[in-house]
């Protein structure tokens, strides 16, 4: 990669023009710029604004970087350069975030989720302690005990939408059934979030993406305060409990990760009245930043169920190779084995390689967002100073010198041993659906069961069939903090019935 020249510029419209299209307008999806995608249709045409509080500085189209100047009455903190990236190779990734790893300024490795709950995890520094970042990994890694309540819950879930006698959103309802699964497993199933919690969260997003019509930090007006209360409740509830416990000769019961959190919590063991309340917001950052690594995983599902929809000859092989696996209980309810599901490492399945297209084809949190206060001078990538740094994956994802032809196109088939073979170091080196570096996402193997035990259950026990007469679903990547998908199409499920190899019903457009 070249050196950007940050001071010459030539031809700048067609300059401008193509570094807002290929670059920006895709990447303001996940940072405090996306507060623009709310705008659309209000004060001004988004475009344009984008177009107007951005100077494009430099761009390697071949390369895949571009650069510029931010605007000095846009609220973005001590930015004045956004760069957007789109990495060669997850190695080239890997070397640029251990390099940000290293500065001294605590924001060139928190992304802005980290900076909204808080940074109690943080030392005096802002950078996230490494044994902190191990707990967090281990508990959303504690497969044992989220399989049986992501099991229940989903089995639970698919039987109420079977009896449903009209046609429901499929995105509202993942959506509802992710995060009730989530915050049982947090917080106890006597705590979980209720149908009319998680409306009202829903609620507030919508009107944010509405009514916010001016330049202000997305982050300070979501803030998760909702979701943080709900936890900081129960950690509160919690941690007295366990306390009153101690005192009785009595353990906390092994049923849910935030008694983990309070089992293993050195700190919270010896808590005293005086220091309890740092220890209960300590316990909710880190329940609330496990809930964030685990929510994402809707997207993804719902993304993979709408491709599913779209190609039932991919439901026909994927059912085949089910039922030749498949478990059956007293009540003729089909399961994968326990061990098929719970290894977060990808195998050389047809269910694993649907579940990998569909991270490819559509990612739930398309960028990965950076800070750097002293610049970047790593290898071929020099960026100045006060830069926030958007390292694009969805481009990753979709490039077609890597993918192939066929990259804007779902095809589970790219992943099959054959085809494997064929471009196995293009797949090793351009395929990071939970990112890379220091810092992957916490919740990978949680995520990989749900995918895998949903998506199985699914197919093995039902038809999922789209309501006639809808326009194909809608995937938005400019409208929300993560990937808007299928807002508002229907779906309904009926019980499986049809034999093996019979073509399930596609919806017509």
């Amino acid at each position: 990669m070249t050196k950007l020249n940050i001071e010459k510029t030539s031809n700048k419209e067609s300059f401008k023009n193509g570094f807002f299209n290929h670059y920006v307008y895709p990447a303001f999806r996940f940072t405090e710029l996306s507060l623009f995608g709310y705008a659309r249709d209000a004060l001004f045409n988004q475009e344009e604004l984008i177009k107007k509080i951005l100077t494009p500085i430099a761009l390697e189209d071949k390369q895949g970087i571009a650069l510029a100047r931010v605007g000095p009455w846009l609220p973005l903190g001590q930015t004045r350069y956004i760069a957007v990236i789109v990495p060669k190779s997850i190695k080239d990734l890997d070397e640029l975030l251990k390099d940000l790893e290293t500065q001294p300024d605590g924001r060139s490795v928190l992304n802005s989720f980290s900076e909204m709950i808080g940074q109690t995890l943080s030392n005096n520094t802002g950078h996230f302690a490494r044994h902190e970042r191990q707990k967090l990994l281990n508990f959303t890694g504690n497969v044992p005990l989220f399989y049986p309540i992501i099991q229940k819950n989903f089995k639970e879930a698919l039987h109420e939408w079977s009896k449903k006698e009209d046609s429901f959103v499929l995105l509202d309802a993942i959506k509802l059934l992710m995060r009730q699964t989530t915050s049982e497993a947090m917080i106890g199933k006597d705590q979980k979030l209720t149908e009319e919690e998680n409306t009202n969260v829903n609620l507030g997003f919508k009107w944010i993406k509405q009514k916010l019509l001016f330049p202000y930090s997305i982050s300070t007006a979501l803030n998760f305060n909702y979701q943080k209360n709900v936890y900081k409740n129960a950690s509160s509830k919690f941690i007295e409990k366990h306390m009153a416990d101690l005192k009785r000769g009595l353990e906390q019961p092994k049923t849910n990760v935030l008694a983990d959190i309070i089992r293993e919590d050195e700190a919270i063991k010896n808590a005293t009245s005086i220091n309890l309340e740092a220890q209960i917001h300590e316990t909710t950052d880190r329940a609330m930043l496990i809930t964030g690594a685990m929510d994402g995983v809707y997207i993804n599902l719902v993304g993979i169920l709408l491709q599913l929809i779209k190609h039932p000859d991919v439901i026909k092989k994927l059912r085949y190779e089910l039922d030749q696996s498949c478990e059956i209980d007293e009540s003729d309810y089909k399961t994968l084995k326990e061990s098929d599901l719970k290894n977060h490492e990808f195998k050389p399945t047809y269910l694993d390689q649907v579940i990998k297209e569909g991270l490819r084809y559509i990612s739930s949190a398309p960028i990965i967002p950076r800070y750097t206060s002293i610049g970047v001078n790593k290898g071929n990538i020099k960026l100045p100073p006060y830069t926030t740094i958007l390292i694009n994956i969805e481009g990753l994802h979709h490039d077609k010198k890597f993918w192939g032809d066929d990259a804007d196109t779902f095809n589970p088939d790219r992943w099959s041993r054959e085809r494997i073979k064929e471009v196995k170091q293009f797949k090793d080196e351009h395929f990071l659906p939970f990112s890379t570096g220091p810092r992957p996402c916490p919740g990978i193997k949680v995520g990989i069961l749900s995918l895998r035990t949903f998506i199985s259950e699914l197919i093995l026990n039902y038809d999922l069939i789209a309501s006639p007469n809808q326009a194909e679903p809608i995937v938005d990547p400019t409208s929300a903090l993560v990937v808007d998908i299928g807002p508002g199409f229907k779906v309904s499920l009926e019980k499986r019935i049809s034999p093996v190899n019979e073509i399930v019903t596609s919806y017509s457009m």
